[in-house]
């Protein structure tokens, strides 16, 4: 799928360079906020090396003012739109424009009822299955450790307290619905109605249609020929999913054709600058579909810790006092900073800002440069169409999900051990069926609960405030020093930990 569908632009080698778009992408949208780092952006000599700068500039400029976090998030998109293309049969043309010319029908809908009971709210932890007071107890002790905000304990106690929550919610649109950090499994056993869109692969819909039938659910899915009453499951899985990146249009075409309220959620994942490539093409399925329907539409994402975030007064005051706790950890700790100029256990919060509105604000930058430009570019892009759909009267649901063992990590030994050695410095890294079901409560209580941040007419201070409610963070908003700093310690403690011990879970 190199040149096929979305694609980034050619630079003026006429190479499709993810670094050049990257950078203009990140310069156009500091513009808005700040010629100066705008112009560093652009003429940052090794953009691989030092992005996590301009990352972390970028979010500070955004609580400065309200305005500023407004105007980012629209440059930053409008430049998304500017520079990235749609090619089909040799011909390359602006997203928009193909949005528009390819909007001919071409999917047929599946639709598969499940015969299972719905479930109440269970949250798989470890080797158990938290549900209740079992529930509660285990939230309030996430919440006691930093791991999780009140707000995110308390959410999920609400939905816990209002099962009837999921049968009110409109249809649940999952791009990337195999995705491993997603909400399929939970809501299909819950009983709620869900849309699937994902690769057109025989193995992911044998899977995506078998969880369905012993669900509760109801799944909706696009197919490559009409959904006759005598096709096995067998065959519906040959026929079933659309690319996101190359089907975009028919995509938009086929949802709006489904004629309801939709919650439109983006959970697909690829490597590199194919990231990038998936996040632009759920995007402008969003932004079209919003502009298209005559219906209600709301929106969701997941966000992930090891990114910059903006943090309240709070979590700035429990960071700090970790840091400045008496542990005979503590002078080795200092003296290994100062000799490593805080490349090495750099204080957590660096950075406190006093905005316009006046409220303050901590500044915590949990990237991982390992991790690289493209994927933070792609997770940041969300969080602008995050910003700019809620100014625009939409419900969006956009929490911090925390770090969990994904394939992608546990594939790779240098983050497999960076996250076991980030345990002991007070982070919780989950698994993806704890960090599934957890968030899906969040998403629930997003929808349903009025007086959520994700409902336009919630008044905040700053849109940025829409991503520190409900946060699972995993701890780390709170630990005491920066977990870029920790990586390479944690990567030693990591590896001796591993060594010397088994998980079976």
């Amino acid at each position: 799928m190199a040149d096929q569908g979305v694609v980034f632009p050619k630079d003026k080698n006429g190479k499709r360079s993810t670094t050049s778009a990257g950078m203009e992408i990140v310069a156009a949208a500091l513009g808005a906020a700040s010629s100066a780092d705008s112009k560093r952006a652009r003429n940052e000599a090794n953009w691989r090396k030092n992005y996590r700068q301009y990352f972390e500039r970028m979010t500070e400029a955004g609580v400065e003012s309200a305005d500023n976090a407004r105007a980012i998030a629209q440059s930053g998109l409008s430049a998304v739109y500017r520079l990235f293309e749609f090619e089909r049969d040799g011909q390359c043309q602006p997203l928009a424009a193909a949005m528009s010319r390819y909007d001919q029908p071409l999917f047929e809908t599946g639709i598969i009822h499940g015969t299972g009971s719905p479930r109440p709210l269970t949250i798989p932890y470890k080797k158990k299955t938290l549900s209740g007071d079992s529930l509660r107890t285990q939230l309030q002790e996430w919440q006691q450790r930093g791991i999780v905000e009140e707000s995110h304990a308390a959410a999920v106690m609400r939905v816990m307290d209002n099962p009837t929550w999921i049968d009110e919610l409109p249809a649940f649109v999952l791009m990337g619905a195999g995705a491993e950090i997603g909400p399929y499994r939970t809501l299909l056993e819950m009983g709620a109605t869900v849309i699937a869109v994902d690769l057109n692969r025989a193995a992911v819909w044998e899977r995506l249609i078998s969880t369905a039938r012993q669900s509760a659910g109801t799944l909706i899915f696009p197919l490559q020929a009409a959904h006759m009453a005598d096709m096995s499951d067998s065959e519906l899985a040959g026929l079933a999913g659309a690319n996101l990146i190359s089907d975009a249009p028919e995509i938009i075409t086929w949802l709006v054709g489904l004629n309801r309220p939709l919650t439109l959620g983006g959970y697909a994942y690829l490597d590199s600058g194919d990231f990038v490539r998936v996040a632009v093409a759920m995007d402008v399925i969003v932004k079209t579909v919003m502009e298209r329907a005559t219906h209600p539409i709301n929106l969701a994402f997941l966000l992930t810790p090891t990114d910059v975030m903006a943090v309240p007064s709070d979590v700035v005051d429990a960071a700090q006092d970790r840091y400045a706790e008496p542990t005979t950890f503590r002078p080795i700790r200092s003296l290994v900073s100062t000799v490593s100029n805080s490349r090495l256990f750099a204080r957590n919060v660096r950075r406190i800002v006093l905005s316009e509105e006046g409220r303050r604000y901590g500044i915590i930058n949990s990237l991982v440069t390992q991790q690289g430009p493209n994927y933070t570019l792609a997770k940041r892009i969300q969080r602008w169409r995050s910003v700019v759909a809620r100014d625009e009267g939409h419900i969006v649901s956009c929490n911090v999900a925390p770090a969990t063992y994904t394939y992608s990590v546990t594939k790779n030994k240098l983050f497999m051990a960076g996250y076991a050695g980030a345990e002991q410095f007070g982070v919780e890294i989950f698994r993806p069926k704890t960090t599934n079901a957890i968030m899906t409560a969040l998403l629930i209580n997003d929808l349903a609960y009025e007086a959520s941040a994700s409902h336009p007419d919630v008044p905040l201070n700053n849109p940025e405030e829409l991503f520190m409610e409900g946060a699972n963070h995993g701890g780390m908003w709170r630990m005491a020093n920066q977990l870029g700093s920790l990586i390479e310690v944690g990567v030693i403690v990591g590896s001796v930990k591993r060594f010397f011990s088994r998980d079976d879970e």
